[in-house]
Order: C-alpha cells, then sequence, then structure tokens
C-alpha cells in the first residue's frame, strides 16, 4: 500500500501531528475464502517500485519535506517535528519466513521527481529523473544487493542528460556489464541512448 496517511498524537507537546508512508503486508491465503493479515510493516515514503530476488524483497521509496506541512483536519497546523528531508531510499525485507523482516535501509539525496528501479539478482540501478541547472538530468545510481541477506551497498553514479520514464527504459547486460539508458530529451525532443560500462 502506498501513500498512507495518518494522525498521531505526539505525546510530548499533546498535539496531533500528521505521518506519511505506505505499508506492506503479509497476507495468508492458505485458505483463499479467508485471507489473514500475518503482519503488517511500514516502509518510510511512498512507495515507488518493489521486486522480489530471492528471499529478499526490495522497496524503492520517497519522503517528500512538504509532508511536514500538512494541515490538521480543520485546517490546523500541526505540531510537528522537523519535515522529513527529501530522499529516495532503498529498503530490503527478509521474506524466507513468510513474515516480511526489515534488513537493511539505504537514504538517498533526492533528486528530481520520477524514481524507477532495475534490478537483477546482483544489482540495483535507480534512475532519478527531474530538472537540473541544464535542463533534464537523470541520476543512475547502483546498488550492490548480491547479498543473499538482503544487504544494501551503494556503489557507482552517473549523471546524463535527459528523462528516463519508465522501468523500461533501463537494461543491464549482465554477461559484459553494459548497461543501457534511453531518455527523453526534453519536450518533443526525441531521444537518446546512453551505454555505460556498469561492469
Amino acid at each position: 500500500s502506498r501513500d498512507h496517511v495518518a494522525w498521531l498524537l505526539d505525546t510530548a507537546t499533546g498535539a496531533a501531528r500528521s505521518t506519511a508512508g505506505s505499508r506492506l503486508w503479509a497476507v495468508d491465503v492458505a485458505n483463499p475464502a479467508a485471507p489473514a493479515v500475518m503482519t503488517e510493516v511500514a516502509i518510510p515514503g511512498s512507495l515507488e517500485d518493489t521486486r522480489l530476488v530471492g528471499d529478499v524483497l526490495y522497496t524503492v521509496s520517497r519522503t517528500w519535506s512538504w509532508w511536514g506541512m500538512e494541515p490538521m483536519p480543520g485546517g490546523v497546523a500541526p505540531a510537528a517535528p522537523e519535515p522529513p528531508a527529501d530522499a529516495t531510499i532503498v529498503s530490503s525485507f527478509d521474506v524466507s519466513t513468510g513474515t516480511p523482516a526489515p534488513v537493511a535501509r539505504l537514504d538517498l539525496p533526492a533528486a528530481g521527481w520520477d524514481t524507477h528501479a532495475h534490478v537483477t539478482q546482483e544489482r540495483i540501478t535507480l534512475s532519478r529523473a527531474g530538472w537540473g541547472e541544464g535542463g533534464p538530468e537523470t541520476i543512475l545510481t547502483a546498488v550492490d544487493v548480491s547479498d543473499p541477506l538482503g544487504a544494501l551497498v551503494p556503489g557507482a553514479e552517473v549523471k546524463v542528460a535527459g528523462l528516463v520514464r519508465d522501468r523500461w527504459a533501463l537494461d543491464l547486460d549482465a554477461a559484459t556489464g553494459t548497461f543501457r539508458a534511453v531518455v527523453q530529451n526534453g519536450w518533443n525532443a526525441g531521444a537518446t541512448l546512453f551505454v555505460l560500462d556498469w561492469a
């Protein structure tokens, strides 16, 4: 579930404050007539992408600083702590027992407004597309996920001109380590194919 918003009582101040994020549910469907929730796990931010690799579920989510400025019901500004940072967050969960258990979390500075993930057994390549000083740009970031237990290790990062529009514009040839990204060159300006040595 993405974009889960709730109101909490801040015990320190006695005031209500908003909290936003996503939720991961494990549901037992052994009896299809009566599915039962086994557990619920919070995921920081708005869920952008998920992939299952072996017994590890990887999630990519995004937080926005403006979430801290949401008004309370009735239009009253909440007494909230510092707003969350603009960030892109990669999380891993062990699902080997059927009940998701958090393993690791990697917070990256936010970039642009559009996030996509290309995932293999060895690596997640994130694309974060938006508008930079020189126009449209995408930051490609490698995250090593070769650990079967779910460890996350940040890797190389490169910036390319143009916008990656969806995950189908990303492709890794694992045999050669060649990574391909197709980007949109602004509005109605064609596209560019970037070929990178991603070994």
